[in-house]
């Protein structure tokens, strides 16, 4: 709610004190505050009206909001003298509602003023439960305050205690208390009471009462998380409103669909179906609604990339918000904007209106933005070089995340517990209503015997064939009786929890099995004797609250027992009310100790999970992902926001390549290897994975441990390019001094004719090729050639010579643009790789080819021969393991055909330009 809502609300309050008018309303709750918040749409009543006047007008609510009021307004001016009371008051009701849902809180303070006058002027029989209904839903449209919501709950589930069991009006009360509570923050209790109205509803036919259930649990699911559900609801309201005509309620059902399709970053969905939204708000001319549906399609538009288009939306609602006050409208306008201008990198402008909306205008926006806002300020403080504070925002981003992501858990348990509850109730209240049925049965039974015993004192004579008859008559009675009590019974004694009757002391009337402590369920039993002394007086102020509001409680209650173990049980208890008159509580208590462990050690897994330095990711055979800890999103570059709204399904990539990675190692049980996580701004994390394998319940898991390697990589690769400086260094000095100062003593020794200097000349040239080889060692594409073509062509005809075996060396015609540390590491792992084929196998001849196609560097070291003996193995896996390290060091890969073929090759691929990653 803004807060032109609040203020409004507040000077409405003032005048409704200051009012005579409504203090003479003493059994109906009047909640004197009209505000402009809301989204706009038209009032729609859950009962038809039934007057005869007003039901017109009424009719013409939600399709057509103006033409409704005016037909009001005319039979209010032509007949206010002559119209009872009763129908003035409705006519006035229907005006308001219109008033109230157009956002003209002053008109619809007026309008609802004259209506409570016209009903204080009825007496009691006069004002029916449908009028009282009606006064009751316009005020919870207009309430504001806490205390508002509160007085408007007790008085809505008052009235549905002494309201029939199926009846359309007690379904109706529960909808106007379900509101309340959501305002409440208790979607428990919420959920309770609308998924009881929707199923009411649904089983009676009452389509628009069952319409209007849908949307607000659509509403309340689609806040706790429960996604599908708000789906289904949602879609229920689509097309129950299309089938109705409700086209106000058409524009709801299209509204929170798109909401729904936006968090799930459905971005062609969401502009779909709130494009229809918002031409329907245009033919209805609801300006406001129709300017509403443009931030839901900013956000879209956003998430699809369409930055001028979203620009364009953003702003297509600022004359409306403008015009009627609506300050948090404007500001969540304003946080798309200032996002749009974040993602094309103008830090100024989107850092102004983030400071405008965490500064002036942070009452407007929700708690659940926080998280988003604070991390888009810091992003944008980093665009412009503020590192300080950009890093505060962080942490403030971080915490309001978490305490969002606990929220969102608390509110899913909320609405399962509520939804849960619900289905419960209905079971209880039908065992009930049996019990209830029985107890009736029995009246009219000793009902029919003092009938009988007054017809036998006045004709003893017709009383003999009467008494015939009453027997008969009772005998079929007893056996109906013991019929229901055996239904009954065998209901009650199946049902998991206990279920009890207790009168207005607290005594027990019924059982269906028996109490703590007692050998059965012993009638008159005082129920709080057997409650453990160290809740007892909870339980005491838990039943008085229940006989003093009239209303359904809970109460969960948690005690260690005679071996210290804890135990708890979760407490429900309702009025039960006959003819007006309430007769005592029915009672639900379930043991939910069970349940209170497996939370807590559940917590305690998740928070150890969460705690992990490394990502923890558990895919399943499919290759869905399953599970992932916080630091596995932070891998991969994802927010907070972003978790909440695509979940597991953002991990799909991530998940393929981890599986790919295990496939390569599908021999071992458990295997390490290394795998590049891409992040959601589409960049690589190099990241080093432990992965197991398990079967759980029948079901094969992988379960990955990633740990960010990207710095260890960098850091290797520093270190190899300062080595090669190093060599390079150690190479020139041996090249350039060494070897030429041995060289010019060769010269001198050879003008000598002794042969003791011809002995030092040769003796000196084996130590300048010595030094010269170290030096190519050292530096070899720099000493040998200088490029990477000719060191390889150079390199083959060594090995040629060394080891006897034709060896075809194929490089490009042009020379390729590679870093030095590249090609030093290339070069070192084709000289391994000929090598090894060499002691592997008995060589006929060997092959060795140079290829880049502009993205990728690939190198292919081939023989032709047969395989020597196994002795070597472990040689053999060092020099491969040897060569695969150096490949991974420059980010690339090593492949090998299979062992047993008689030809074999090393596939050596890097990518062109090896980059800080």
């Amino acid at each position: 709610m803004s807060a032109v809502g609040h203020a409004a609300g507040k000077r409405y309050a003032t005048t409704a004190r200051a009012h005579p008018a409504w203090r003479r309303l003493p059994a109906l709750v009047l909640i004197a505050a009209l505000a402009a918040g809301g989204t706009g749409r038209a009032f729609a009543s859950c009962l038809p009206e039934t007057d005869a006047v007003a039901s017109p007008a009424d009719r013409l609510v939600d399709t057509d909001p103006a033409r409704a009021e005016a037909l009001a307004r005319s039979e209010l001016a032509r007949h206010d003298r002559t119209y009872p009371p009763s129908t003035l008051a409705r006519l006035n009701l229907v005006a308001a509602a219109v008033e109230s849902g157009e956002g003209r809180s002053g008109e619809a303070l007026a309008t609802l003023t004259h209506a409570v006058e016209q009903i204080n002027l009825l007496t009691g029989p006069q004002r029916t439960l449908g009028l009282q209904i009606r006064l009751l839903e316009v005020n919870a449209a207009a309430a504001t305050e806490r205390a508002d919501f509160e007085r408007i709950a007790g008085e809505a589930r008052r009235m549905a205690a002494g309201a029939a069991q199926d009846s359309r009006e007690r379904a109706c009360l529960l909808l106007v208390s379900g509101d309340a509570q959501t305002e409440l923050d208790r979607p428990d209790f919420a959920v309770t009471d609308l998924f009881t109205a929707y199923q009411s509803a649904e089983h009676h036919g009452w389509s628009d009462t069952q319409l209007q259930a849908a949307l607000r649990l659509a509403t309340t699911y689609r806040r706790g998380g429960l996604v599908e559900d708000a789906e289904h609801m949602a879609d229920t309201a689509t097309s129950l409103a299309l089938r109705g005509g409700y086209r106000r309620l058409l524009w709801v059902a299209y509204f929170t669909s798109g909401q729904i399709a936006v968090d799930e970053r459905r971005w062609d969905a969401a502009l779909d179906v709130l494009r229809k939204g918002r031409e329907l708000a245009i033919d209805l001319g609801d300006r406001l609604d129709a300017a509403f549906t443009t931030l839901p399609m900013c956000a879209a538009l956003i998430g699809a990339g369409r930055l001028d288009d979203a620009q364009l939306q953003c702003r297509a609602g600022d004359a409306t918000f403008d015009a009627l006050g609506r300050i948090d409208l404007a500001t969540d306008a304003l946080m798309y904007r200032s996002r749009i201008m974040l993602v094309r990198q103008q830090f100024d402008r989107a850092l102004e209106g983030f400071d405008t909306i965490l500064g002036a205008r942070l009452e407007y926006e929700p708690v659940r933005y926080l998280a988003g806002l604070y991390r888009d300020r810091a992003t944008a403080l980093v665009g412009i070089g503020r590192y300080r504070e950009a890093a505060a925002d962080f942490q403030r981003s971080i915490a309001s995340a978490a305490q969002a992501d606990l929220a969102e858990h608390a509110r899913r348990l909320a609405v399962l517990t509520g939804r849960s509850r619900a289905r419960a109730l209905e079971a209880t209240n039908l065992a009930f209503q049996h019990e209830n049925q029985r107890q009736r049965e029995q009246l009219l039974t000793q009902s029919a015997r003092r009938r009988l015993s007054l017809a036998l004192a006045a004709a003893a004579a017709f009383a003999c064939a009467v008494l015939a008859a009453f027997l008969i008559i009772e005998r079929r009675h007893r056996r109906a009786l013991a019929r229901g009590s055996a239904v009954l019974r065998t209901l009650t004694d199946n049902l998991p929890d206990t279920v009890m009757l207790l009168d207005r002391t607290g005594r027990l009337q019924f059982a269906n099995r028996a109490l703590p402590g007692r050998d059965a369920a012993a009638t008159g039993t005082q129920v709080a004797d057997v409650v453990p002394a160290q809740v007892r007086p909870l339980w005491n102020d838990f039943i008085e609250e229940v006989l003093r509001s009239g209303a359904t409680r809970m109460l969960q209650l948690g005690w260690d027992d005679a071996r210290g173990s804890p135990r708890w049980t979760e407490n429900c208890a309702a009025p039960v009310v006959a003819d007006g008159s309430l007769l005592g509580i029915a009672l639900r208590s379930s043991d939910v100790t069970a349940r209170q462990a497996l939370e807590g050690r559940l917590q305690l897994q998740a928070s150890v999970l969460d705690a992990m330095s490394d990502g923890v990711l558990v895919i399943d055979d499919e290759g869905c992902p399953l599970f992932a800890n916080s630091r596995m999103y932070d891998l991969l570059g994802m927010q907070a926001d972003e978790r909440a709204a695509r979940g597991l399904a953002a991990l799909g990539p991530a998940a393929a390549r981890l599986q790919r990675a295990a496939a390569d190692s599908a021999d071992r049980s458990a295997a390490y290897v290394e795998a590049a996580l891409r992040a959601a701004d589409g960049a690589d994390r190099l990241a080093g994975v432990a992965i197991s394998r398990l079967t759980l319940t029948g079901r094969r898991v992988l379960i990955c441990v990633c740990h960010d390697i990207s710095v260890q990589r960098r850091t290797e690769r520093a270190l190899a390019s300062a080595t090669r400086l190093e060599a390079l260094a150690i190479s020139a000095r041996l090249h350039e001094d060494l070897a030429q100062d041995l060289t010019g003593i060769a010269l001198l020794a050879k003008r000598a004719a002794e042969p003791a200097a011809r002995d030092i000349s040769t003796h000196l040239s084996r130590v300048i090729g010595t030094a010269r080889e170290l030096a190519a060692l050292l530096s070899p594409t720099t000493v040998v050639s200088g490029s990477i073509n000719i060191a390889l062509g150079s390199l083959a005809r060594e090995e040629q010579r060394r080891i006897g075996v034709p060896i075809l060396c194929t490089t490009p015609a042009a020379e390729l643009e590679i870093d030095d540390l590249v090609a030093d590491q290339l070069y070192t792992i084709a000289k391994s790789a000929l090598e090894f084929a060499d002691r592997q196998n008995v060589c006929a001849s060997m092959h060795m080819a140079l290829t880049g196609d502009g993205d990728h560097l690939k190198l292919r070291v081939g023989w032709d021969g047969a395989p020597r003996d196994a002795r070597q193995e472990g040689q053999t896996s060092h020099d491969l393991e040897a060569m695969s390290y150096r490949s991974r060091l420059l980010g690339g890969s090593l492949d090998r055909t299979a062992a047993e073929q008689p030809a074999g090759s090393i596939l050596v691929t890097l990518p062109m330009r090896v980059t800080e990653s």
